[in-house]
């Protein structure tokens, strides 16, 4: 988890102050289903934990901890190349993982989006004020 940590500090992915909740949120999914952090990662036992983590914790820390272990799953995947690449002299290959790490973040905003929307969606529709058939 050292390298994870070392990771996000270096690219900035998150907050230098934000770093530690990151992998401890990490830790606690692999420690949930009893893994080892290079196992792999799937996206069903992703949104299981978070489904577990919901129920003692309040919304604002299961979204940073859905958003770790994504970061993490992208980080594991991408290791080798990631190592690769800091021995690389080429800037070029720093700005393809740099990229790709954007598209990521990208993602995961964007799915978040669609979910608070469809929140606002049900709870006006359980309200009527409109009617979704």
């Amino acid at each position: 988890m050292q390298n994870f940590s070392d990771y996000l500090e270096t690219k900035r992915i998150v907050t230098k102050k934000r770093v530690p909740y990151y992998v401890a949120w990490t830790s606690q999914f692999f420690n949930y289903f009893d893994k080892k952090p290079n196992d792999e990662i799937s996206s069903e036992k992703i949104e299981k934990f978070l489904k577990h983590l919901t129920k003692r914790k309040e919304e604002w820390q299961v979204t940073p901890a859905g958003k770790a272990i994504r970061i993490y799953q992208f980080y594991e995947t991408h290791k080798n190349r990631l190592l690769a690449g800091h021995n690389a002299k080429s800037n070029e290959q720093w700005k393809t993982v740099a990229d790709e790490i954007c598209l990521l973040q990208d993602e995961i905003r964007c799915k978040m989006r669609m979910v608070n929307c469809l929140i606002v969606l049900k709870t006006c529709n359980e309200s009527g004020f409109f009617k979704i058939n």
